[in-house]
């Protein structure tokens, strides 16, 4: 692998280590993460185009460094690859660091705004419940047939809350667009006092949208009183127009986590990895109460906090399941 790198980017490496299937190495002190994409060319140049705005503006944005022949993409055994230099993070990630990341964000995509790509998450949902349909079809177990409709009803709360937004107060949720995250970056979820924001892609959607993810992750890991810290912090500080806070909700309430364990189970073809995602999907089932219980908390607080902004959804009022 030393030599591969070494020949692509002409870089005087002498040691490369591994981690979850990303390769780091030093370069005259400088990290380096060299990742395998499934990017088109046109989002790696906007990605590139968006994180040198941010690098100007302050933001610890890791670079897309070329290869020796100036192309972006590398290839490598039939796969796509992108190597990032990474700067060090210097600050602890809180609700503060990723608001000033959004006001940096918000100055380019104010002059690159495509309003029919912002926001438009309703869609994409409604395209990932007509995949479940054909997954539960695939699978063929009718034990998890009641685990698909809490799928799906999960689903339809989420499609109806940021449906009606999308359609009745877009004008509000155009003004707010901003640089975001494709997935949220994994090393802010693990080490808040981590290297830089580096991400196989950003673009222009609604700020809401990295909160929502960021709080995702801190209920399915537990930490529901920093939740409710986060989010609070950043809603009193950023004054959202009141959509953005259905807009949270509804996708929080999509169940993005349960849906990608599916979709492996279900397009995998090996039975050892078949026989692996069933046990993953085994764990993540008994996590539910738990992320039940972390839901109705932050519901119950916004709806405390917002209350003419949240809908009632009846189990997370009183204490019910979702799950049948």
């Amino acid at each position: 692998m030393i030599r591969t790198i070494q020949q692509l980017y002409d870089l005087p490496i002498e040691q490369v280590f591994m981690h979850e299937n990303n390769y780091y190495f030093y370069h005259n002190e400088q990290l380096y993460v060299w990742m395998q994409t499934t990017m088109k060319e046109d989002d790696v140049r906007t990605s590139s185009d968006i994180a040198s705005v941010l690098q100007r503006l302050g933001e610890p944005v890791a670079t897309i460094v070329p290869t020796e022949k100036s192309i972006q993409l590398a290839s490598f055994n039939d796969q796509q690859w992108l190597l990032f230099q990474v700067v060090p993070m210097k600050r602890t990630f809180d609700a503060n660091c990723l608001i000033r990341f959004h006001q940096a964000g918000m100055i380019y995509a104010q002059q690159h705004l495509q309003q029919e790509q912002l926001g438009m998450w309703h869609l994409l949902f409604e395209e990932r419940y007509q995949q479940c349909k054909e997954w539960e079809k695939e699978i063929k177990d009718e034990t998890k047939h009641a685990l698909f409709l809490y799928t799906y009803g999960l689903l339809d709360q989420s499609i109806q809350l940021i449906g009606e937004v999308e359609r009745y107060e877009r004008e509000y949720l155009l003004m707010e667009g901003t640089v975001c995250f494709d997935s949220f970056p994994e090393s802010l979820w693990r080490d808040k006092d981590a290297y830089a924001f580096f991400n196989h892609q950003l673009f222009i959607d609604h700020p809401i949208r990295d909160v929502a993810e960021y709080v995702r992750f801190m209920i399915e890991e537990g930490n529901v009183t920093e939740t409710l810290t986060f989010f609070h912090e950043y809603a009193e500080e950023t004054d959202l127009f009141e959509g953005a806070y259905r807009l949270f909700l509804g996708r929080l309430l999509y169940p993005k986590t349960l849906l990608n364990i599916v979709e492996r189970w279900a397009t995998i073809k090996t039975n050892e990895q078949k026989k692996y995602m069933q046990y993953v999907l085994k764990q993540y089932e008994q996590k539910i109460p738990m992320i039940e219980r972390a839901l109705r908390q932050v519901y119950q607080s916004m709806k405390q906090t917002y209350p003419s902004s949240i809908p009632t959804i009846s189990w997370l009022e009183d204490g019910s399941s979702a799950k049948k």
